[in-house]
C-alpha cells in the first residue's frame, strides 16, 4: 500500500524511490493536476544519470505551451514494483 502524507501547506506529500544510474528516495508533492508519472529539479535528475528518451510539447496549469520539454527515462518503486517511468524536469525545488 502507498503511504503519505499532508505537508505543511496543505498539499499530500509521498516518499518514492527514483532509479536512473543511480537510486535516490525523494518526498515529493502529490499533484493531482499533473497528467504524467514524475517531475524532478533538474540538479537531482542530473546526479541520477537518466537518459533522455525524447522532447515533446506540454501545456502548463496557466495555458503557457512549453514547446521543448526534455522527456527522460527512470525507474521508480511504485507499491514494491519496480516500474518504468518518464520523468520531466523542472526548475523547482519541488519533486
Amino acid at each position: 500500500m502507498i503511504s503519505g502524507s499532508i505537508g505543511v501547506a496543505g498539499t499530500p506529500v509521498l516518499t518514492i524511490t527514483v532509479t536512473g544510474k543511480e537510486t535516490v528516495s525523494v518526498e515529493g508533492i502529490l499533484d493531482t493536476g499533473f497528467d504524467g508519472f514524475l517531475c524532478l529539479p533538474i540538479p537531482l535528475a542530473v546526479s541520477l544519470g537518466l537518459e533522455l528518451t525524447k522532447v515533446v510539447k506540454t501545456e502548463l496549469a496557466d495555458g503557457t505551451i512549453v514547446e521543448d520539454e526534455l522527456v527522460f527515462a527512470g525507474k521508480a518503486d511504485w507499491d514494491g514494483t519496480m516500474i518504468d517511468v518518464d520523468i520531466l524536469l523542472t526548475r523547482s525545488d519541488d519533486v
